[in-house]
């Protein structure tokens, strides 16, 4: 037994420890502990309890369709009941944490329990939840009075509308791609992928309902009437689910449901954990804040921000909030400031007070004041780009000056003007001096900080290197250190080139000089070649670039001598040097040489076949680069179809040479030259080829040749 001792640390515990025993559970529901490691704790049960109450509620519908008996039936959904209670009472203990419980269960975990949790509060609605309570709920005909008449109906349906806005914030940033399985040979429906388009559905399918939610929580808002937001406590779940058994016995099973009730066990809403207005609509105008501003609404963010500044102090004054804080999106002081900067109020630090001193002035006209005042205050890009689009979308005349401005503060922040920023911005006058003046007047700001004012006279060389007419309004512009451009013009303009081109006999005397090995490397005559590396009095290696080709080189280097091993490599070498320039009728010369060297290696049926696959090998090559350049002239078009009888009678008989040659080697130039020769057929119909690349082409080639 001692052998079996093998578990260091116990066992974590399970949602079936916690389901048979009641004791264990409650204590896990009732503990002090307000740690993140007993809140992920309960956030994982949440996730198993509702796993598990899917499955067992599957398995109620397979037993009614089976016709089981009644009893039985009515014990399952007993189970299925409790299952539900179970994780609804873990939610209640986590403070109805979402954001926690989002980390351990997915999207349809929550949407399945936060279901089950509309369905308890309207029982009245109908069983399903997707046609019958939710519709209801989000229905703006009727009152919030009429349609929510019990404290647990407000509290379910706003925290389902949070849900929902949260959900649709987090959805509009695309979530990483579901990889595949890594091994997968039977190409096997792949469960990730499967898994991760149900997520993809089930968002896409919540997501259009964040119109009905806003309005929802807008409603709940402005009706006065709800004072206090009440909360549902896990004791309103515990109720039913203990009641049957005797709470004495520490191993008394949940499952023990004693004789057939006449009821399933259901939450019994007595309870409720108060939170103040305040607080509530504080949380709700601030998940309104980020859905609006991650929809790019910024009229109605800054609503939402300044209710959230103006209501700050008096929530930071009653101390720790009421509400569990986990509960919505992390609201502190710095999410706060942060939108402040970014849609252009004054940071809670500070004061509630605008950064601007009138409201007219965001909303006004674009004028020249307004262009000073935005480059005089250290304004954010956000702003900017707001008033660039009110300027471009009318008939305001500073748009490029505008565009000016922010392409400034993009290089002082170290991102750098786009092509077409600049092209728009040299079009006008006007904004090629706003450029110069506020780059200079930037400069003249930072003279202390040697670094940035490094960086902008580099953008003003490189500005008045791409663009003359900014160097002219360089010299227009009056600062502190602008004297240093003013004669930079005459410095960066390119200068005509007075190198004179080497004549032919200077060319010629140079190929004919110089060492033994450059007369090897300019040489193409194998007589003189081989006389050249006789005559030299160290040994001969072969230059490292020069490597023959792969076809000829694979049957050639085993059975060299090591004598001549460097020559004959070089001799390969070289005429590979011929392919790659695409000069045929030099290959064809210079092989018949490296034939005659090869000696009785040449003479081989092997070497020969090699030579001749790869002939076509070279002009296939030299087809592909002439391809996008003269494809349509008439001696091309010779070569093609020459060519092409060379390719169909080669590839057929390949199957039957002996040994067969290497047609891996020259498989991507023929495949990809039969397709833009759109031989399909010839393609399809050829069986003896078991290559990389022609298995690859078999699918989209079937498809064409049926089209």
């Amino acid at each position: 037994m001692n052998t079996l001792n093998f578990l260091f640390e116990k066992p974590v515990e399970d949602w079936i420890d916690h389901f048979i025993n009641k004791e264990k559970f409650l204590s896990v529901l009732n503990s002090s502990e307000s740690d993140l490691n007993h809140l992920a704790h309960l956030a994982q049960l949440v996730n198993q309890f509702t796993e598990q109450a899917l499955a067992v509620d599957k398995e109620v519908e397979a037993q009614i369709q089976k016709e089981i008996d009644e009893e039985d039936v009515g014990y399952t959904r007993r189970k299925a009941s409790k299952l539900w209670l179970c994780a609804l009472a873990c939610c209640a203990a986590t403070g109805w944490n979402i954001e926690l419980i989002k980390k351990h269960c997915n999207v349809l975990v929550l949407r399945a329990v936060l279901g089950k949790l509309l369905l308890f509060c309207f029982p009245d609605r109908g069983p399903n939840v997707e046609k019958d309570v939710i519709p209801e709920i989000f229905n703006d005909t009727v009152e919030i009075k009429q349609r929510f008449c019990r404290p647990e109906q407000i509290f379910s349906t706003w925290l389902y509308a949070k849900w929902i806005v949260q959900l649709d914030v987090t959805g509009r940033f695309p979530e990483p791609v579901a990889k595949p399985t890594v091994s997968n040979p039977l190409n096997q429906y792949d469960a990730n992928l499967i898994l991760a388009d149900q997520f993809r559905v089930c968002i896409a399918e919540l997501r259009l309902r964040t119109p009905d939610a806003l309005k929802l929580l807008e409603r709940l808002l402005n009706e006065v009437a709800i004072d206090v937001m009440p909360i549902v406590s896990k004791e309103s779940f515990t109720e039913d689910l203990f009641k049957e058994n005797n709470l004495d016995q520490p191993t008394a099973s949940l499952l023990d449901a004693g004789p057939l009730q006449t009821s399933l066990p259901h939450p019994h809403f007595r309870n409720f954990d108060g939170v103040e207005s305040l607080n509530w609509r504080t949380h709700t105008c601030y998940d309104l804040l980020c859905d609006r501003f991650a929809a790019g609404d910024f009229v109605e963010s800054r609503n939402y921000l300044r209710k959230i500044i103006e209501a700050w102090p008096n929530v930071m004054a009653l101390g720790k909030m009421e509400i569990n804080q986990a509960m919505t999106n992390e609201m502190n002081e710095a999410i706060i400031n942060g939108y402040c900067v970014a849609l252009g109020l004054r940071p809670l630090a500070k004061s509630d007070e605008q950064l601007f001193t009138t409201e007219r002035f965001f909303y006004s006209e674009i004028s020249e004041k307004t262009i000073d005042h935005l480059s005089l205050a250290n304004q954010s890009l956000l702003r900017r780009s707001e008033c660039y689009r009110i300027a471009s979308t009318s008939s305001a005349p500073f748009s490029c000056e505008l565009l000016a401005e922010n392409a400034v503060e993009e290089y002082r922040r170290g991102i750098s003007a786009s092509a077409f920023t600049l092209a728009k911005i040299n079009s006008s006058n006007g904004g090629r001096l706003r450029l110069a003046k506020s780059l200079v007047k930037l400069m003249d700001i930072c003279h202390e900080n040697d670094g940035l004012r490094l960086k902008f006279e580099c953008i003003i060389e490189f500005l008045m290197g791409a663009c003359p007419a900014f160097a002219a309004d360089i010299r227009k512009v009056e600062g502190e250190h602008v004297h240093h451009f003013k004669n930079i013009l005459m410095k960066i303009l390119p200068r005509r080139s007075k190198t004179v081109t080497p004549d032919a006999a200077a060319i010629k005397d140079l190929l004919s000089g110089g060492t033994d090995l450059w007369k090897l490397i300019v040489s193409n005559d194998v007589s003189e070649i081989r006389s050249i590396v006789s005559s030299m009095a160290t040994k001969f290696n072969n230059p490292y670039r020069i490597r023959p080709s792969r076809m000829i080189g694979e049957a050639v280097f085993k059975t060299l001598p090591p004598s001549s091993a460097d020559y004959i490599m070089f001799l390969l070498g070289k005429l590979e040097q011929f392919a790659k320039v695409g000069n045929y009728a030099h290959w064809s010369d210079f092989v018949s040489g490296c034939v005659v060297e090869l000696g009785p290696i040449g003479k081989s049926q092997d070497v020969k076949n090699r030579l001749l696959y790869d002939a076509i090998r070279v002009r296939l090559d030299t087809w592909h680069n002439r391809y996008c350049r003269c494809a349509n002239t008439s001696d091309f078009q010779q070569f093609t179809s020459a060519l092409l009888d060379n390719v169909k009678a080669i590839l057929p008989a390949a199957a039957s040479m002996n040994p067969p040659p290497p047609l891996a080697h020259m498989m991507l130039q023929t495949v990809a030259f039969l397709i833009n020769t759109l031989e399909w057929d010839f393609l399809r119909k050829i069986q003896t080829l078991k290559l990389a690349y022609y298995d690859f082409i078999l699918d989209p080639v079937a498809g064409c040749s049926l089209s």
